[in-house]
């Protein structure tokens, strides 16, 4: 585990117990520290402490300082959980180079990222956990709802869908929109925060959920289920409640 202790000065010392993780290299750059464990328990601080290493000391100490305004005594000697290097680029895609790829970076989707020709891409923001690579996406809309086909006059009939039932074996982002629906029109099926330090990404569940969907008037009442991140969006079934006019 670790913890922050006094250093000289304003700085302070962050000591691990039971292993050697440290190395020279990581001067400059930033760990990460939550004092949240995988079971929270009553009184964890829940945002994680950002360290900007100053000083290598040896491999189970480093001289750093905290980065951003925090209660500094607060911190002292607080036993943490989970702890991370943070980076600002990643090596090794020779493979990739020259290509454009997106990331998933401490569970957040960039997309735009160029890596170079020796195979080095740029993060726009530090980084404790990243995947990079080819972007995708699953786009996934239904048959338009005629209603009584029999009737002949069913397929021109206006309406809308009000409501969408959505039986999910696995669900973690992704959004649901009327068909050809303009941007910002979309609703999120998992709305989460713009960040999820050291990459803890949100687990996906296995729920039903009721939609409530913005749209408007028209002959072919589709809807369409985008999902163009890394985490999953399994549908396992659907209903919709559609309101026809005329």
């Amino acid at each position: 585990r670790l913890r922050l202790t006094e250093g000289p000065g304003e700085t302070y010392r962050l000591v691990i117990e039971g292993d050697a993780p440290f190395r020279e290299e990581d001067v400059a750059r930033q760990i990460w520290l939550s004092q949240n464990g995988p079971r929270p328990r009553e009184g964890d601080k829940p945002e994680p402490v950002r360290l900007a290493v100053l000083a290598y000391v040896s491999d189970t100490e480093l001289e750093v300082d905290l980065e951003g305004q925090y209660d500094r005594a607060a911190w002292e000697n607080v036993a943490f959980a989970r702890w991370g290097k943070a980076v600002q680029a990643i090596v090794g895609l020779n493979h990739l180079a020259g290509e454009q790829v997106m990331g998933n970076l401490d569970g957040v989707t960039v997309r735009g990222l160029g890596v170079d020709a020796t195979g080095r891409v740029e993060l726009p923001i530090w980084t404790v956990r990243a995947w990079v690579g080819y972007g995708y996406a699953s786009h996934a809309r239904t048959l338009p709802a005629n209603g009584a086909e029999g009737l002949g006059s069913a397929r021109t009939t206006t309406g809308r869908v009000v409501q969408m039932g959505m039986m999910f074996d696995a669900v973690a982002e992704g959004v649901v929109r009327r068909a050809d629906a303009a941007e910002g029109h979309e609703v999120l099926l998992r709305p989460r925060a713009a960040s999820d330090p050291l990459g803890m990404a949100p687990a996906a569940s296995r729920e039903d959920l009721l939609v409530e969907l913005d749209s408007s008037y028209d002959t072919e009442k589709q809807i369409e289920l985008i999902a163009d991140g890394a985490l999953p969006c399994s549908v396992a079934g659907l209903v919709m409640l559609v309101e026809s006019y005329g």
